[in-house]
């Protein structure tokens, strides 16, 4: 009588069954953490032009380059003046939400939302 010993068998594919979840996670957190940082941008970027302006302004978008994990980014907004006037202003990013962020806007991008603030259209 031959006599057989069986090992306990595992279904095929749960290894790519795991492998794709765990890099839906990751891809999902990857892009939770852009949007995190992209709406403290705005944030801080609204708080920082506000001082500038006697309007009331408000950051409409933030565009950046780079990664999440880049020490410095820079990137482009929309910001929206009374008068449903929308300026591109650009600015930059140092470090990042969690060990500490600045956001540096250049004089000249300044200006511009003065002047288009003082002036409107006429410019």
């Amino acid at each position: 009588m031959n006599s057989r010993i069986t090992a306990p068998t595992r279904a095929a594919g749960g290894g790519l069954v795991t492998l794709v979840l765990a890099v839906l996670v990751v891809a999902l957190l990857y892009v939770g953490g852009e949007w995190l940082m992209t709406q403290q941008v705005k944030t801080e970027l609204t708080e920082l032009l506000r001082q500038d302006t006697r309007s009331e302004i408000e950051v409409d978008a933030v565009a950046m380059d780079g990664w999440l994990f880049s020490g410095r980014r820079s990137g482009n907004a929309a910001v929206s003046l009374p008068p449903n006037t929308r300026v591109p202003v650009e600015f930059t990013v140092v470090g990042n939400p969690v060990s500490g962020m600045m956001i540096n806007v250049e004089g000249e991008q300044r200006l511009k939302l003065r002047l288009q603030e003082l002036f409107g259209n006429v410019l």
